[in-house]
């Protein structure tokens, strides 16, 4: 793709090759230091969303990007630095490419992927390299190769979503994306429930509410020795070790609704003690104050007494 590109700046509209080579260049600079935004709109708006207009509108924007460069490579040149402060997508793009089946199938699917990108590497550039015409001047005549990389835009876009986008429910790329976010919801709601009031997670509070039998014991937490874990992020990486592929991913889900209904229990048992202590305590109150009064009659009975008498 670069290469077809850098040639169609220098061919068709003058650009001279230093200036291409810096063209280039400079993306992958700003590409490394503009990692951390990603995860940041991950955040904000899910792991899937994120994900899924990212590249429906990047499969958009390089299409109309590339018909425009016939006649200007600006939009190309625009598109290529906006692109690059998104740049942590590629890692979970990675991500997702190596965990939306079983390990089994995952396996011979790589091998695959591996076999055709090898084979398809030894013609690909000479393939494109027969299309492309350095002196076309026409405007059929630049679309030419244009259209054949939209059609293969496309030929993505139809494979990852009407493909392998949601499997069966289980598996899919769309599916392990929703598996992270999910479990991130309902992992930071049994956080603050097993955290509650301190933010802190002891070994005593890990087997209270029973994630010992539900997840992992607490020796095999990372947190034996200090006592606790006092980072979400910690947490979060226990799940997330047990999330080693879609079928896992769907247990840990489950086990995480064990758990918040667990902990729902023991708040509720712990909340009725306390109003039992409160009722308790509020009627020995009373009974302490009843008994007070009723010695106060008492004595003044007994100190009225003798006057009526008299």
């Amino acid at each position: 793709e670069n290469v077809m590109t850098g040639g169609i700046y220098m061919a068709w509209h003058g650009w001279s090759q230093p200036v291409i080579t810096t063209v280039f260049f400079w993306p992958q600079i700003i590409s490394m230091f503009a990692m951390p935004i990603w995860p940041k709109i991950e955040a904000k708006f899910g792991n899937y969303r994120t994900f899924s207009y990212y590249v429906r509108a990047t499969f958009l924007i390089r299409a109309l990007c590339y018909l425009a460069i016939v006649v200007t490579p600006m939009p190309h040149f625009i598109m290529l630095y906006s692109l690059c402060w998104f740049s942590g997508f590629g890692a979970k793009r990675g991500f997702v490419d190596n965990r939306f089946v079983e390990p089994e199938m995952m396996q011979r699917f790589q091998s695959a992927q591996w076999v055709m990108g090898y084979f398809m590497g030894m013609w690909v550039h000479p393939f494109y390299a027969t299309l492309f015409d350095a002196s076309a001047s026409t405007l059929i005549q630049r679309l030419y190769p244009i259209l054949w990389y939209v059609s293969a835009l496309l030929g993505n876009y139809i494979a990852l979503f009407y493909g392998i986008w949601d499997i069966d429910g289980v598996e899919g790329c769309g599916v392990s994306l929703k598996v992270l976010d999910e479990g991130g919801r309902k992992g930071t709601i049994l956080w603050g429930m097993a955290t509650h009031p301190d933010g802190v997670l002891t070994a005593e509070r890990w087997h209270l509410y029973g994630l010992h039998e539900i997840f992992v014991p607490w020796e095999m937490t990372g947190a034996a020795e200090q006592g606790a874990i006092y980072d979400f992020y910690h947490f979060i990486g226990i799940l997330s070790s047990l999330n080693n592929s879609p079928k896992a991913g769907q247990e840990v889900l489950k086990k995480l609704d064990i758990a918040i209904w667990k902990a729902q229990e023991v708040h509720k048992y712990f909340t009725a003690q306390k109003h039992e202590a409160e009722a308790r305590e509020a009627a020995g109150t009373e009974g302490e104050h009843g008994r007070q009064e009723g010695e106060h009659g008492r004595q003044e009975g007994e100190h009225g007494w003798p006057e009526g008498e008299h």
